[in-house]
């Protein structure tokens, strides 16, 4: 099953019952992983510098690694072995070729039990 569709199992669950400690559960594992978010443990500067960089990404001040690479040929030593890898990433993502991370911790778990 992929998330969507246990999203709407669980809510079809959520919607026939009556039982008003299952619902008041469930708010509260919710209510739990707010008090849980990673955000808060984060400093004001990582904060700030995250902001900062989710913006940049949103008006498209980004660079390409290579043109990085290029820019900063002094603090980045790549070998050409990695050099090739980032440009076979880079067609594999023009290409479509992507799985998403459930498709991975599927296989992963699958490769797992064959050890």
């Amino acid at each position: 099953m992929n998330i969507h569709t246990e999203k709407i199992e669980l809510v079809k669950l959520l919607l026939s019952t009556n039982n008003l400690k299952i619902i008041e559960s469930v708010k509260q594992i919710f209510e739990q992983e707010k008090v849980n978010d990673f955000w808060d443990e984060l400093s004001l500067d990582q904060q700030k510098e995250i902001k900062e960089a989710t913006l940049e990404i949103e008006q498209g001040q980004t660079t390409d690694y290579e043109a990085f690479i290029v820019a900063n040929n002094d603090i980045v030593q790549l070998s050409e072995e990695q050099i090739i890898m980032l440009q076979l990433s880079d067609k594999d993502i023009i290409d479509g070729k992507l799985i998403s991370q459930e498709q991975l911790d599927k296989s992963d778990l699958e490769w797992l039990k064959g050890q």
